[in-house]
């Protein structure tokens, strides 16, 4: 029976209360599919060795048909050329690597998109999938592959070329940020060709180095340049391993990205900060529940910086989440936020007098019963706020006509 007869690939489900993954492996090509996959689940806890794919998921339409456990499955143009240059022997310049004894993660595949609950569960474990992984190869499309090559072998690169690829729409999408940030070891590939991050990087660096001069001699220097999305990537890579940032900094540095999901803008980003900083994946949540679920956990986290983040960084994440045109959304903004703020000072208290009950506690002292009450009577003021919070939010949401949805 050939593939072309036989039903259309369906995910097994994972067990979701474990981390599971599932990985893809290469094998011989059917004869009427030129890429063939095996997929199978693993802990990731336990997991063999495996590689993960860092590219953009391109236009819906076309898709190319592959086959996996001997059932055909489609998949994106972009993630079809990819696939096929590795079948092919790229990189060219890289003998280690062998995708006939490899295994791969990818997320357009080894995800069921289809299962809401499952994306929750891959997307919460993202960070932890790049960083696991024993490389991860970054796709630039089959073009440019002279530029990467050059830059493999130190040559001079003009340029034209170089611009040409910084404009890949590799360096203008979210996702990709979380993918390079926890990536132990990075593979550019182009073409046939790759080349190291750090190589790339350390060219990319003195390629700006050359800009600064060229600032003190502009005679000079080649105007003709254009500013790349990468180098916020560059820095903030080598800059990752020294401590995890805070939501509202990682999101204010690279919000700005591409996403095709919007509620992506905060998901494609959550494994740059620590866990416990993070506010769940749910794929369920409307924009407006989102964006009102991250402020909260920011004013929580950062209740030092509460006056920015309600007057400055608030209106922004409002821009990115597509809700600043949403009348229902202002409207619950505006008669929170002096409630919201009454409980980031609230907070800020209970911290306080939490810091000092622990330093009574280590001096020994038989009693506490001051701090005792002080600490109860603010985390009573934090639940009253709260509760004022969620009545305010539930009366507009069923008196107001125009509450038009922001799924």
């Amino acid at each position: 029976m050939s593939v072309s007869e036989v039903s259309s690939f369906r995910h097994q489900p994972l067990d979701l209360h474990h981390r599971q993954i599932r990985l893809l492996r290469y094998r011989e090509t059917s004869a009427s599919l030129d890429l063939n996959f095996t997929i199978s689940h693993h802990d990731l806890n336990d997991c063999l060795q495996y590689w993960a794919l860092s590219y953009t998921w391109g236009e819906e339409i076309p898709l190319h048909a592959i086959s996996i456990n001997d059932n055909r499955f489609l998949i994106r143009e972009n993630l079809h050329s990819l696939l096929k240059a590795i079948n092919a022997g790229a990189p060219s310049n890289h003998n280690e690597f062998q995708p006939r004894d490899m295994y791969f993660w990818v997320d357009q595949i080894c995800i069921d998109q289809s299962t809401t609950s499952e994306r929750n569960h891959q997307v919460g474990m993202m960070q932890s999938i790049y960083k696991q992984a024993e490389s991860t190869v970054i796709w630039l499309g089959s073009e440019n592959h002279a530029v990467v090559a050059a830059i493999a072998r130190d040559d001079t690169v003009s340029e034209t070329a170089v611009n040409d690829l910084w404009r890949q729409p590799y360096w203008s999408r979210l996702w990709v940020v979380q993918e390079i940030m926890s990536s132990q070891c990075l593979l550019l590939l182009c073409g046939h060709e790759s080349v190291s991050w750090a190589k790339f990087a350390d060219y990319h660096k003195e390629r700006r180095l050359n800009d600064l001069i060229g600032a003190w001699y502009p005679h000079d220097h080649d105007t003709r340049r254009i500013e790349p999305d990468i180098w916020p990537l560059i820095r903030e890579k080598e800059e990752f391993g020294t401590g995890y940032a805070t939501l509202s900094y990682i999101i204010d540095t690279f919000g700005r990205l591409g996403c095709q999901n919007t509620k992506d803008k905060i998901f494609g980003v959550l494994g740059l900060v620590e866990e416990h900083h993070r506010v769940p994946v749910n794929y369920g949540l409307c924009r407006r529940d989102l964006f009102f679920a991250v402020i909260d956990k920011i004013l929580a986290d950062e209740s030092h910086n509460s006056r920015h983040i309600l007057e400055d960084f608030a209106p922004r994440l409002m821009e990115l989440l597509l809700l600043d045109a949403d009348p229902l959304t202002r409207k619950l903004w505006n008669a929170t936020v002096p409630l919201r703020e009454q409980k980031s000072t609230a907070h800020q208290k209970s911290l306080l007098l939490q810091a000092k009950f622990r330093m009574f506690k280590a001096s020994g002292k038989s009693s506490d019963t001051g701090l005792r009450t002080k600490l109860h009577q603010v985390e009573l003021e934090k639940s009253r706020l709260n509760d004022a919070i969620i009545a305010v939010s539930k009366y507009p949401s069923n008196h107001m006509g125009d509450a038009a949805s922001v799924n």
